[in-house]
């Protein structure tokens, strides 16, 4: 039986974790989602990543949130318990600026209401790019947005996975 999955990635892959991305990441640190390793036949099938940045006013395409250099960046990737599988970013080109996200996403927009903070909102479907992100738990699958960077001064900073857990193989 399939059901909705919607998760903020966090620190420990479950939603127990640290689930806010701003902070100082001096080494990678990974903001990620796994099916439980005791299901033995489930898998989550993500359609879309949801990413939200939320910082003061004057964000624009050349930095990340409103004036943050990130020398580092961002990836997004797919392991399993023997490391890498797959990128879904350039290897070679990780996200450095709000603009970068559009490398992937058409769906990539500073959102402004009136007065007060902004948020860049970004929408990464999937299955638009060729096909859902499958997970398998037999095989330690998870989709990870990897940092090594400082994201300080943002004021909001989350990935959320979209989908479906499923148990039919």
């Amino acid at each position: 039986m399939d059901k909705h999955l919607v998760r903020v990635l966090d620190t420990n892959g479950d939603g127990t974790g640290t689930k806010e991305a701003t902070g100082t990441y001096a080494v990678d640190t990974d903001f990620y989602i796994e099916p439980l390793a005791d299901e033995t036949n489930l898998i989550y099938r993500l359609e879309r990543l949801i990413v939200t940045v939320k910082d003061t006013t004057g964000m624009d395409a050349d930095k990340y949130g409103n004036g943050i250099t990130l020398t580092n960046g961002i990836y997004v990737l797919v392991e399993d318990s023997e490391g890498l599988l797959y990128s879904l970013t350039d290897p070679d080109k990780p996200i450095l600026t709000n603009g970068d996200w559009s490398h992937y996403c058409y769906d990539a927009d500073v959102k402004t209401w009136g007065t007060g903070n902004e948020h860049l909102v970004v929408r990464w479907t999937f299955r638009k790019h060729g096909d859902s992100v499958n997970l398998r738990s037999w095989r330690g699958e998870k989709l990870v947005v990897r940092l090594k960077d400082t994201f300080t001064g943002l004021l909001d900073h989350t990935f959320t996975v979209e989908g479906l857990e499923s148990t039919n193989i």
